[in-house]
């Protein structure tokens, strides 16, 4: 029974680990695999310790540790890729939160703002209206979505007092990002505005 009560124990504690997801695909599959790896040691050590012989507990939990951390890893390998376009991103900033700049594709003549990059895709989304590549309800969904981007960085900093942490530079770029993904699929997803 103790030994069902440490396994809980365990598992209660890896739980948050378990829980833990990031908008990033690959970022996502890397610590689910850190958890299974985590989480399947936990629980070798504690089946090892079990198991073992009298006087052998501290060499069953190690052996059972080393079993159950490899199986965790294995059986928490992803089984099917990220989808085409999901990276992990590794952006760099200055101290007015600017991406380095963009020479070409997409963002070619882009500010390196995130203002200015709402600012262009906002232009892109007029421009798929007027030529009908964007339904009305696709545009105002696209809007919706950086005004929304706006609210947020404006909320991000004024919890920071006026600045941007690291993580909330990477979680706003990589939103951004994804806004535009969604944009550009919307923009040659063949529904027209009649």
């Amino acid at each position: 029974m103790q030994r069902f009560a440490m396994l809980g124990a365990v598992l209660v504690i890896a739980a948050p680990a378990l829980a833990h997801a990031q908008a990033d695909c690959v970022r996502r599959q890397q610590d689910n695999r850190v958890a299974g790896t985590v989480v399947g040691a936990a629980g070798g050590a504690v089946v090892g310790s079990a198991l073992a012989g009298r006087g052998s507990h501290t060499e069953g939990a190690v052996i059972g540790g080393v079993a159950g951390a490899v199986l965790g890893n294995q059986l928490s390998r992803p089984r099917d890729p990220c989808p085409e376009g999901y990276v992990q991103r590794d952006y760099r900033y200055d101290a007015q939160d600017r991406a380095p700049p963009n020479a070409g594709g997409f963002w070619a003549g882009a500010g390196t703002s995130i203002h200015e990059r709402i600012d262009f895709l906002e232009d892109r989304v007029r421009r798929g209206q007027a030529d009908g590549s964007l339904t009305q309800w696709e545009a105002r969904r696209a809007f919706r979505d950086l005004a929304d981007l706006r609210d947020e960085q404006r909320r991000l900093r004024d919890r920071d007092g006026g600045r941007l942490n690291d993580a909330d530079r990477r979680y706003l770029w990589d939103k951004l990002d994804n806004i535009r993904e969604r944009i550009r699929w919307m923009r040659h997803n063949d529904q027209r505005s009649y």
